[in-house]
This record gives structure tokens, C-alpha cells and sequence, in this order.
């Protein structure tokens, strides 16, 4: 192994069970899928070729894209619960708001008051609620199978099919 992958292994061990609050749960499998994302276009970007001599699935970008698609799947499903359990009213009128901020100054111990935790989470999920996970999640599977499909291994054709049947249970 490489030592960026061994380094993103361990970066991705030490954050993915990090304490998060249950309401929010959305908010870290969203930052857990655009580290695998990232990482993926970042092993893209260096593997000299598709048809490289790869010895690890773990040095496949594929295996990257899929791994965020699959992070993205429980954000979208982390959200729908959050939704179901809370009212629209409550964060409707942050819909359509778009929070200024202003770079370079101060904050101070007035803007801190004015900072309500409940506002923040309502807030949250108007931003939540705008998202298309379905075009994220397709998106990242269909990177996934794209990189699957360069490597003619039994196992990459078997980890494709996996990909395309989680694709179409996605679009159901």
C-alpha cells in the first residue's frame, strides 16, 4: 500500500465513528462521502491509466466513488428520518435564505448571542432539504461502475453489477 492511501485509511477510521448528535447525523455522512469523493478524483488524477496493473481494490478510484455513493445513501436516508420527525413549518422560512457572511470582521460577543442553536439546526435542514440526493448517489455510482468497468477481473465485473443494482434500487 501507498502511503496516501494508508494515510486517507486512517484519517477515514479516526472520524467515520467521531460522536455527532443524532439529529445531525445527515451533516456527517454528508462530510464522510466528499472525503471518499475527493479521494477518488484525487486517485483518478494520479493513476496513470485505466488499465493500470492495480494489486488492491482499495487503489481503484472505483472503489472510492462507490464507497461516497454509499455515504450519501445514508445521508439521504439520515435526512428523510430528521424529516419525518420534524414539522416543515419549522424550517420553511429558511428556505430560500441565503446566509451572508462577513469576511474579515470580527465577531463579536452580540453576533454570539444572536446565534440560536435551534436556528441553526431549523437552518440546516432547509439547506438538507434542497439537496438531490438522488443526483449525487447516481452520480458517484455511475463513477464507481465507469472506474469497474476499465479492470476485465471477475471480481470487478461482479463489484459492477453490484453497482448497477444499487443504482437502479436508488432510482425506484
Amino acid at each position: 500500500k501507498t502511503l496516501p492511501l494508508i494515510q486517507f485509511q486512517n484519517h477515514i477510521k479516526y472520524f467515520k465513528n467521531a460522536p455527532r448528535l443524532p439529529d445531525r447525523e445527515y451533516e456527517h455522512f454528508a462530510w464522510l462521502a466528499k472525503q471518499f469523493q475527493v479521494f477518488a478524483e484525487m486517485l483518478t488524477f494520479y493513476v496513470p491509466s485505466p488499465k493500470a496493473i492495480i494489486s488492491s481494490f482499495t487503489e481503484q478510484p472505483g472503489y472510492y466513488y462507490h464507497a461516497a455513493g454509499k455515504y450519501s445513501i445514508l445521508r439521504k436516508n439520515a435526512a428523510k428520518k430528521i424529516f419525518n420527525e420534524t414539522s416543515q413549518d419549522k424550517y420553511a422560512k429558511y428556505l430560500n435564505q441565503n446566509i451572508k457572511l462577513n469576511v474579515g470582521n470580527y465577531i463579536t460577543l452580540s453576533d454570539l448571542e444572536a446565534l440560536n442553536e435551534e436556528d441553526d439546526f431549523y437552518r440546516s435542514l432547509a439547506r438538507e432539504s434542497s439537496i438531490n440526493h438522488l443526483y449525487i448517489i447516481i452520480s458517484l455510482l455511475q463513477c464507481a461502475s465507469k472506474h469497474y468497468s476499465t479492470i476485465s477481473t471477475v471480481g470487478a465485473k461482479r463489484m459492477k453489477l453490484r453497482i448497477l443494482a444499487e443504482i437502479a434500487r436508488e432510482q425506484l
